[in-house]
């Protein structure tokens, strides 16, 4: 396993042994419904953090029970976008990105039924500014 891949243990657990995403909650700070700082996914076996490391912008994935900070909320996130089409699913592919400066600062997670190549969901996950900002990635035909 390379050393630039902090990550990558935990996203091979995730999709190997995490079952399907069941639910999700966000790590809010400072009261701010919108400056989120961790995701924590839920899944049949396993739960996964992600968080925004603050002091070099990179993301970290965990596997362990999170404590919010004093400066933290965590709430129930919703089906919606990203994530709508997404539970039920199990992670089928899980990529770490790296910017031009060398940091891992995204994820890129892609749901999908093995039984069904049709059915999936793809959601990629930035740290921008100490946040966590959360694309749906799309498909297109030239």
């Amino acid at each position: 396993m390379p050393a630039t891949a902090p990550n990558a243990e935990a996203l091979a657990r995730i999709r190997d042994d995490g079952g399907p995403l069941r639910a999700l909650r966000y790590v809010l700070f400072d009261g701010s419904p919108t400056f989120v700082v961790g995701v924590i996914l839920e899944f049949d076996t396993l739960t996964a953090t992600i968080l925004a490391e603050p002091n070099y912008d990179e993301i970290l994935v965990r596997l362990t029970p999170y404590e919010p900070g004093p400066d933290e909320r965590v709430v129930t996130g919703g089906s919606k976008s990203p994530w709508h089409g997404a539970f039920g699913l199990g992670v089928r592919w899980a990529w770490q990105m790296t910017n031009q400066q060398g940091y891992t600062d995204g994820l890129r997670f892609e749901f999908g039924d093995p039984d069904d190549s049709e059915r999936s969901r793809t959601v990629e996950l930035l740290v921008v500014a100490s946040q966590i900002k959360l694309f749906v990635a799309r498909a297109t035909t030239p």
